[in-house]
């Protein structure tokens, strides 16, 4: 066991047909302080797409402050069965929607930009993609046809089994492609599973392919951060590729998102209002206005002084009065398809320094606010009512 510093890979045995016999595999850090009789928060940081568990660990910085708030961090590895001649090739998160299945509104991408994403082994295997190629079916897939979900229930069971965890405080954070995987399993998990598992979630530039929206099936925090200039993974309607309209006719025209590789997103309040409903709050509709003005759905949610307003940077959340059982929180920022406080052509230096540390800080300040009380103890229950 590796103790304050990035660890070599672990590897796992999962029972999947479509990884032909291969492991599956993560990478973690464990502070200096742990002693294994004390339990630890956990936070999962899934990567995306054109990245892996390493880079992930070193870009972000939620590696360098697991050391400095004390939490263990995990770093999942996406599946990368793509042919070794592709030079574009990447390691891809799996999943419904990822994997080219068709949502409850057909295809999730233009017909006429099917197929560009590499033809992963797992995909052909399935008849979604190359020669085996189904009749009248869209390549719509963007990643490989694995079952990550799978993946991630082994991995969780593996680390609880070996690792001294408070159940009570396990978060994740994803980005882009793996902000995007993250979104979809929670909607999909069921009780005990890895999804339904964690206190809070902070996802950065990420969605839900168009059909695939699900209830999360108990209250988890969210923090939901996307940049206002992001056309790879729209948030809104009006972020969408060169202002491209919904092509799809059972949503209409303002119905999805189109990103810039012509793939359809579900538009950011309809994902949060859903949010609200698994989240238990008392309003019923689970479709809600983003505004956050007087009278709105959504109220001006503080985080704090180094945060607010850095570079355009800020959040709306829904009100007290609604009574969620776990804030349902969105933040934007003056940016692209990236972390808040990001150099772009707009800002060609990063004019806040070391943005990514400012961004695992405020993914940690968010994530310490949140606990889940059913895997709390009937002591540690009592010790939190009298406080």
């Amino acid at each position: 066991l590796k103790i304050d510093g990035l660890a070599a890979t672990r590897h796992l045995l999962v029972d999947d047909p479509f990884l032909f016999g291969k492991k599956r595999s993560y990478r973690y850090f464990i502070p200096a302080s742990y002693a294994g009789n004390q339990a630890l928060p956990l936070v999962f940081d899934f990567h995306g797409y054109y990245d892996s568990a390493t880079s992930e660990a070193h870009e972000d910085a939620v590696m360098q402050h697991a050391g400095t708030y004390n939490f263990i961090a995990v770093f999942p590895r996406a599946w990368a069965d793509y042919p070794k001649d592709d030079e574009w090739g990447s390691a891809g998160w799996g999943g419904p929607g990822l994997d080219g299945k068709y949502g409850k509104h057909g295809p999730v991408c233009r017909e006429d930009y099917s197929g560009q994403y590499t033809c992963y082994k797992s995909c052909e295997a399935l008849g979604r993609c190359g020669k085996s190629m189904k009749k009248d079916f869209r390549d719509c897939h963007s990643g490989p046809c694995v079952d990550d979900d799978q993946y991630a229930n082994v991995m969780f069971k593996h680390i609880l089994e070996h690792w001294c965890i408070d159940r009570s405080r396990v978060h994740a954070t994803g980005m882009s492609d793996g902000a995007v995987y993250l979104y979809g399993l929670l909607g999909r998990s069921h009780a005990g599973q890895f999804g339904s598992s964690l206190a809070s979630a902070v996802l950065v530039e990420g969605s839900t392919q168009l059909g695939f929206l699900h209830t999360p099936d108990g209250p988890t925090a969210i923090m939901d951060i996307h940049g206002t200039r992001d056309r790879t993974v729209p948030a809104n309607v009006s972020n969408s590729w060169r202002n491209t309209e919904c092509p799809v006719k059972s949503v209409g025209r303002h119905g999805c998102t189109v990103s810039d590789d012509l793939f359809f997103y579900t538009p950011l309040a309809e994902i949060l209002g859903i949010w609200g409903v698994g989240n238990n709050c008392s309003d019923p509709r689970s479709l809600l206005s983003l505004d956050a003005g007087p009278g709105g759905d959504y109220v001006h949610y503080p985080t704090q002084p180094r945060f607010d307003g850095l570079g355009d940077f800020w959040c709306a959340s829904r009100s007290i009065a609604s009574g969620c059982m776990a804030p349902v929180v969105w933040c934007t920022h003056d940016g692209k398809h990236d972390w808040p406080w990001s150099p772009d052509e707009r800002h060609p230096k990063p004019f806040i320094p070391h943005h990514h540390v400012l961004f695992a800080k405020l993914m940690w300040w968010f994530m310490s606010q949140h606990r889940r009380s059913d895997f709390l103890s009937p002591a540690a229950l009592d010790q939190i009512a009298l406080i």
